[in-house]
């Protein structure tokens, strides 16, 4: 057990001890020094991070492994490339401790990540175009066959909670945006009714989206691996030598430090060579499909379904979103006393 994990392990019962103490003893005064709100942004991703981490240096299995690599992945995004959904640009990592080591440990946990080396590189260098050309996208079905991801049950039951929990605000959302368009049909063919303005139109699209799409995950999967979207078909190549440069040098430092340890692999080192061998695959489910799908159709020029589909942080999403962005800046101002609702480009915390 090494002493990162002591920490994690510290650090967690410490948030769990300082958020229980006043509910075991009423009569107590409150703490002064933490405050009772749950935690946002940034800090709820270091928390959910250390979880991970923690969990998996318990239990190195297939499935831990993936959550805890979902988890490094949102840190360096978080800790990284947070200001460039508000930018569009993304050059270079900040000279930011937390951000670098961030990226560091992505890349020595799992070599060659799309992510970390879009966040050393560049989102438009072509290291990360390329690393993300292939990347597919799947819709999971808890009985699709073909992905063989019957050993993570926790998988399915997120799918049907998310499911059941959404359900009606899907409807509402996806009720919404029809009516504006169908109502934008009407006002092409009927000048008496009034026409919505398309900045109402994308804001819509936007909340079915993010009401349609909570339902994000992503496996390492053996095999090549075929993208579900008929825009990008390109079979995804998973990396064929085992051995890796980067890992097999990590492996030969560890060694070195650690002589004693040299002939027994780690559970998690053995899970972290496997999965350098295997495609990275962002599930999504069939009710973000059909989303996609239909925003798409109606709004060729939006943006962000191309984040849901490849992810927020990807060469991808930001091309979209430049695209969206100048339209917008092309599109008429709004007539004096109508207010113009929202942009529908907003930060977001996924992956």
């Amino acid at each position: 057990m090494n002493l990162r994990f002591l920490i994690c392990a510290a650090v967690l019962l410490g948030a769990f001890a300082s958020r229980d103490g006043h509910a075991q003893n009423p009569g107590a005064a409150p703490p002064v020094t933490h405050k009772k709100q749950p935690l946002k942004g940034i800090e709820l991703i270091r928390w959910q991070y250390a979880l991970a981490e923690s969990s998996y240096t318990l239990n190195p299995v297939n499935s831990l492994y993936d959550r805890f690599i979902e988890a490094s992945e949102r840190m360096v995004t978080a800790a990284c490339m947070a200001a460039s959904l508000q930018t569009l640009e993304y050059t270079a990592p900040p000279a930011s401790k937390e951000c670098l080591e961030a990226i560091r440990d992505l890349e020595t946990n799992n070599p060659h990540n799309p992510t970390a080396i879009c966040a050393r590189s560049g989102i438009d260098s072509p290291e990360c175009i390329s690393t993300f050309k292939n990347q597919p996208t799947k819709v999971y079905k808890p009985n699709r066959e073909d992905l063989n991801l019957k050993d993570d049950p926790e998988l399915e039951l997120s799918y049907r909670l998310d499911i059941e929990r959404n359900a009606n605000s899907v409807t509402q959302a996806r009720q919404d945006f029809f009516n504006l368009l169908d109502q934008q049909f009407k006002a092409a063919n009927d000048p008496a009714v009034p026409k919505p303005a398309p900045a109402e139109i994308r804001t819509k699209a936007a909340k079915l989206l993010r009401q349609s799409c909570h339902f994000v995950r992503l496996k390492w999967i053996a095999g090549p691996v075929l993208n579900d979207f008929a825009d990008a078909q390109v079979q995804a190549t998973p990396t064929s030598d085992p051995s890796h440069e980067t890992a097999k040098l990590m492996q030969e430092l560890q060694n070195a430090m650690n002589p004693e340890r040299a002939q027994t692999p780690s559970a998690a080192a053995t899970a972290s060579a496997s999965a350098a061998t295997k495609t990275r695959v962002r599930l999504i489910s069939p009710g973000c499909r059909d989303a996609i799908n239909q925003v798409r159709n109606a709004l060729p020029d939006f943006g962000q379904p191309l984040c849901y589909l490849y992810g927020w942080y990807t060469p991808q999403c930001l091309r979209g979103l430049r695209k969206e962005r100048q339209m917008m800046q092309n599109e008429p101002l709004p007539k004096p006393g109508i207010p113009s609702p929202p942009s529908s480009t907003v930060p977001f915390e996924e992956f």
